[in-house]
């Protein structure tokens, strides 16, 4: 009898963690591939692993941990919400679609205990995301298929899942921009620390090619910060700044003069973000109580960049601060920088204590990107989004799961399951 009630605990158990995983590949393949959610997948995914979680949390011992998690992915998104019903009362559906993201953080709960899996099945979304945009690029090069013609691109792009373009005026001459391509940062640096040479290019191509000024630049500046702390290969170092001088004396000249033309291109769309800004310290101007606590998700302001009302615009930090104010912009901060205090701080509140400062160069393959990525959201709207809380849900499952693992022990290092579960990760 005792037997039997042990195999269908297990049964159950095992049904329980496919169903897990069945909503979990679902959820990141639709916010990598599918960001505007077409399909309405991800929305019905994540409805699903909220419910989940809800379930797990009441069945399971919680802890000081899931505790920090709750509030800044319950109260604070909550607060968020009631507050913009409240101001947009005219406007609920926006304010409320708008708001929801945060709560996504609740799932850090429920996949603590599936970290591996998460990051497997985002490395896989992502290969998907750096094959479409490579692919279509070489097809277009040696006119097999033109990017305008693409049928896949095509769809992308009514549907408002990516701006595609081609020539002269964009950065990289091709513009393939999935709106979820700063995450491909996720996927370089994975493949650089375990030395997967292939789908290092591949997504170095694939950001390159997603056509922004952000994206390139950042990848470069992280990837020269790879390459001067954390490649220990002294070869491979000095193999890059041999390539790197002699492409700098070689081009010099025409590198300088594309910069140029570029900066000038993309001088509208810089005004465009100028007068973005000035609208919103108008704003403040009018009404300083605003700019303390928000006119809440939904509300509209008067841009000056585009001489109309605008909602979302492409100035991340300054528009969660029109939205929520300085009082809740505050919060926010604080669940996008602890994960790298956590990373990179030896003693830090809810997880153990740790000794020497080693966690740099145990972590660079997961902090680099994230770090790259919280620089380019400053000019993207996507900051407070399921792009987002996509990212920040990997970071803070694995904190979870490490805070159970090895709470209490000393002279270890923060974040074990972040590096040991992602490295182990079978791909």
């Amino acid at each position: 009898m005792k037997l039997s009630s042990l195999k269908g605990k297990r049964n159950d158990k095992n049904l329980y963690d496919c169903v897990v995983r069945a909503f979990l590949f679902v959820f990141l393949f639709s916010s990598v591939l599918i960001p505007y959610d077409t399909f309405y997948t991800k929305k019905l995914s994540c409805a699903a692993l909220l419910v989940l979680t809800g379930i797990y949390f009441l069945r399971k011992k919680r802890t000081i941990a899931d505790a920090w998690i709750i509030f800044l992915g319950g109260a604070v998104p909550l607060w968020y919400t009631l507050d913009s019903v409240l101001k947009n009362t005219d406007n609920i559906s926006a304010a409320v679609s708008m708001a929801y993201p945060g709560f996504l953080l609740l799932i850090a709960i429920l996949l603590k205990g599936f970290v591996k899996d998460y990051k497997k099945y985002y490395l896989w979304a992502l290969k998907a995301e750096s094959a479409i945009i490579v692919l279509s690029v070489y097809f277009d090069i040696f006119s097999m298929l033109k990017i305008t013609e693409n049928p896949i691109l095509s769809w992308y792009a009514r549907t408002e899942n990516a701006m595609i373009g081609v020539g002269s005026y964009f950065f990289t001459y091709y513009m393939v921009f999935i709106k979820t391509s700063p995450l491909l940062l996720i996927l370089l640096f994975d493949s650089l620390k375990k030395g997967d040479l292939f789908w290092a290019v591949i997504s170095a191509l694939a950001c390159y090619f997603s056509g922004t000024r952000a994206n390139v630049f950042v990848m470069i500046a992280l990837l020269v910060i790879y390459l001067a702390f954390f490649q220990k290969q002294a070869r491979a170092r000095m193999i890059f700044v041999v390539a790197a001088t002699l492409i700098c004396l070689l081009f010099c000249n025409q590198i300088v003069d594309r910069v140029i033309t570029i900066f000038l291109n993309k001088a509208s769309s810089d005004a465009t973000r100028d007068g973005h800004l000035q609208g919103m310290f108008v704003l403040w101007k009018n009404k300083p109580s605003d700019f303390f606590f928000g006119t809440g998700f939904g509300s509209s302001y008067y841009s000056y960049g585009t001489n109309r009302f605008e909602n979302n615009v492409e100035l991340s930090y300054w528009d969660m601060i029109r939205r929520v104010g300085l009082t809740g912009f505050l919060p926010f901060m604080a669940t996008l920088l602890y994960p790298i205090a956590a990373m990179t701080i030896p003693v830090y509140p809810f997880a153990p204590k740790y000794g020497k400062w080693k966690l740099w160069t145990r972590n660079y393959d997961i902090l680099l990107p994230y770090i790259g990525f919280l620089l380019i959201s400053y000019t993207n709207p996507f900051l407070y989004s399921t792009t987002g809380f996509s990212f920040l849900i990997l970071l803070y499952s694995a904190i979870l799961r490490t805070n159970e693992t090895v709470r209490g022990e000393t002279g270890t290092l923060p974040l074990r399951a972040l590096g040991s579960a992602m490295e182990t990760a079978e791909m």
